[in-house]
């Protein structure tokens, strides 16, 4: 007789209004079992963690956990259930500022039931941080503070552990840590249940399934080619959508059937993940923005090392010969050509010698990966910098995706790893040089400064014209919803005192970091803006911006946060851009001509609202308010 699941989901569906952040989800997951959940931003990744961890209530069906069937119970009963039998690692910590490492860890035994200093620095000495126990999260790194948070749920010993992007705000030395405790927990027989964006983190899980739009689909992979495709195409088609670019089109290729231990087919793929989007000639719709001739057809790829998990044991299930756990471990696949059906390609990635480089690099953006000593002897000219260890962290710093991007690396090897890895984050066009330049571009190399590569919102760009110039004194600004700050940094480097707000802490420090790459400081505040009635400081910013971001109780307060004399510069999606992907819901869409209306009495200096056929549909604003009764400036 089967054992029965340590959680299940029956047609679980969780609606706000008319947005189905899940819809009709139903899933079990064994006892023991380390299952990933994927998708993009605002599939409704979040919510069922919520969900299973009794943070929230669905709007229909039932969950079950250890036989509790959390749908029934009191909240009373529910806070219970949290405090014994669930321990939860959130993405953006919750750690208490004002108690150290240690106190933050007895925290969850005080509500489970006595506090034991002992058991807290055992847990605390599991994940590495012994010596960091009296230390403030003020004091602690992004990486540190996230051990704290494993130790937090694992101190109680419980059988379930959710973990909300746990390594979504983590470097590659840190996110390895983290994920060797996960993988060591799991081990030790608890049940995880991980939030995702990464391949990397996904492989390392028992089962993985994908979210869409609020439904649920099984991902099935017969090889592990087959699933290296996969997950090339998935981070890709994750980055289409999230810039609003993947419309509802064409299901997703799928292989032909075979059968694999260890891995559910799902017969619900078709409908229920996101959409890919090919062209007619083969590869993303992107990448047909340029003409083919200027990417080849690619050659044989290396391995793709930088996105390697080998460093990190797989989870039980996957090195049960090494770990000697009884379970069904991955095995070797027929070949992909015996077991699969074509796989379509991902976008092109050639080589250049020195000759070609020299003759093409005007049609490329030109990104320079060594090391930063080796940089500063000597680039070709208007070569952005940016190290292969950082490519990933600082992807705030890239071009855009449709972009042609030619990679230079201390060798061949070293530029075509940075190249498949921007390849993997959706890259249309790249290249690389094969050969180390220091040779083969002697004569063409030179010591100017490194050039940025990223770009801030177009409007920003035309808008500044307008905006007050920062040595006369009118130079506070307020970045809102932030995110990975490019706007904020673009007028730093403009001599303004940029505020940035996000509720991402995460973003926020990446912005941070971008700035003192640039040599320029930014001020940053952590504030959830989608509250019911969000506060601003009152006429307190010469220039309040808002790109790409939409809550329509935070208007009149954006009003009132313009100093006499000030600007608002606001960028947001229209109504009809749900036909090109997200945002999709009525609430985070403009009516036509709706944004001035929110900005009585200033005066509208610019407003258009750009409907093209291929999207996005984007509504923009410059607008000043008058200046105070007197008639004069606010002084600064």
């Amino acid at each position: 007789m089967s054992q029965a699941p340590l959680v299940s989901l029956t047609g679980v569906s969780r609606h706000y209004d008319t947005l189905k952040a899940l819809d009709d989800v139903t899933l079990d997951i064994r006892s023991g079992e380390w299952l990933s959940v994927m998708g993009p931003s605002g599939s409704g990744k979040s919510t069922l963690m919520n969900l299973l961890g009794a943070l929230d209530r669905p709007t229909s069906g039932r969950i079950h956990v250890e036989g509790l069937e959390l749908t029934a119970m009191s909240d009373a009963e529910r806070v219970r259930f949290r405090r014994e039998r669930v321990g939860i690692i959130f993405q953006q910590f919750h750690l208490l500022p004002y108690l150290d490492a240690l106190e933050n860890v007895m925290v969850a035994q005080h509500y489970h039931s006595l506090a034991d200093a002992d058991e807290a620095r055992a847990a605390l000495e599991r994940v590495g941080l012994l010596d960091r126990a009296h230390h403030l999260p003020g004091q602690l790194s992004g990486g540190e503070q996230q051990r704290v948070c494993v130790a937090r749920a694992l101190v109680n010993r419980p059988r379930l552990i959710l973990a909300d992007e746990p390594t979504g705000n983590l470097d590659l030395e840190n996110e390895t840590k983290v994920l060797t405790l996960l993988r060591e927990l799991h081990a030790e027989g608890h049940t995880l249940v991980t939030v995702t964006h990464a391949a990397r983190v996904g492989n390392l899980a028992d089962r993985r399934v994908e979210l869409a739009h609020g439904r649920l689909a099984d991902l099935t992979v017969h090889s592990e080619e087959l699933e290296r495709r996969y997950d090339e195409v998935l981070v890709q088609m994750w980055a289409l959508e999230e810039d609003g670019r993947v419309p509802e089109a064409t299901a997703w290729p799928r292989a032909a059937s075979s059968s694999r231990p260890g891995r559910r087919s799902s017969s619900r793929r078709a409908d229920a993940t996101a959409r890919a989007i090919w062209c007619g000639d083969g590869g993303w719709r992107r990448s047909c923005s340029r003409p083919r001739s200027t990417c080849p057809t690619r050659t044989s790829r290396l391995p793709r090392a930088a996105w390697s998990t080998s460093s990190i044991p797989r989870s039980r299930t996957a090195s049960a010969a090494s770990s000697g756990t009884h379970a069904t471990a991955r095995t070797a696949a027929p070949s992909l050509r015996a077991t699969a059906a074509p796989f379509p390609s991902s976008p092109d990635v050639r080589s250049l010698d020195a000759a070609q480089a020299l003759a093409e690099r005007d049609g490329f953006a030109v990104l320079d990966v060594r090391d930063p000593d080796a940089f500063a002897a000597g680039h070709l000219a208007r070569s952005g910098h940016l190290p292969l260890a950082d490519l990933t962290a600082r992807r705030g710093e890239l071009p855009a995706r449709d972009t042609a991007v030619l990679v230079i690396g201390a060798d061949g090897v070293h530029a075509r790893l940075a190249a498949e890895q921007l390849e993997a984050l959706g890259y249309a066009c790249t290249a690389w040089l094969d050969g180390d330049p220091v040779l083969s571009l002697r004569d063409h190399l030179e010591r100017s400064p490194a050039a940025p590569l990223w770009r801030p919102s177009p409007f920003l760009v035309d808008a500044l014209a307008h905006l007050p110039d920062p040595w006369s004194g009118q130079k506070r600004v307020l970045d809102l919803a932030a995110g990975a700050g490019r706007e904020s940094v673009f007028l730093a480097l403009r001599g303004y005192q940029v505020e940035a707000w996000d509720h991402d802490r995460g973003a926020l420090e990446r912005a941070q970091a971008m700035a003192l790459h640039h040599g320029v400081t930014i001020e940053t505040c952590v504030r959830d803006l989608e509250i019911r009635d969000p506060r601003l400081p009152v006429a307190s910013h010469d220039v309040v911006m808002v790109f790409r971001f939409l809550h329509r109780p935070l208007f009149p307060r954006i009003a009132q946060a313009v100093a006499p004399g000030g600007w608002v510069v606001y960028e947001t999606y229209l109504e009809g851009q749900e036909r090109f992907g997200r945002p999709k819901h009525p609430r985070f869409l403009l009516h036509q001509g709706e944004l001035p209306g929110h900005f009585p009495g200033f005066e509208i200096v610019r407003y258009e609202e750009r409907t093209p056929d291929e999207g996005p549909m984007l509504a923009r604003l410059l607008a000043r308010r008058p200046n105070d009764s007197s008639g004069r400036e606010r002084a600064p």
